[in-house]
């Protein structure tokens, strides 16, 4: 086996290095007023829900038990400054 062919970098690998990237992927398209991804796993109920229909226990008895368990003010997370003014 010929290694040193086996480690060098391929042409498109060097192309890649050579690109200059613009700055396409940073602009905001448009305004989102629902839920990312950062404000989704900010709450600790969605990150075990997830983990729990993942594993295929989200409509078990244990699961519904764990999720009973959390506390229900966690999505307040979620809410971040929005819920202020609507139950103070």
């Amino acid at each position: 086996m010929d290694r040193e062919r086996v480690i060098k970098e391929t042409e498109s690998r060097e192309i890649r290095k050579k690109t200059v990237l613009d700055n396409a992927d940073s602009v905001r398209l448009f305004n989102n007023p629902g839920f990312t991804i950062d404000r989704l796993m900010g709450d600790i109920r969605y990150r075990v829900n997830a983990a729990l229909t993942e594993a295929g226990l989200a409509e078990s008895a244990y699961g519904k038990e764990v999720l009973r368990g959390l506390p229900s003010g966690s999505n307040s997370n979620i809410q971040g400054g929005q819920r202020s003014g609507a139950g103070t």
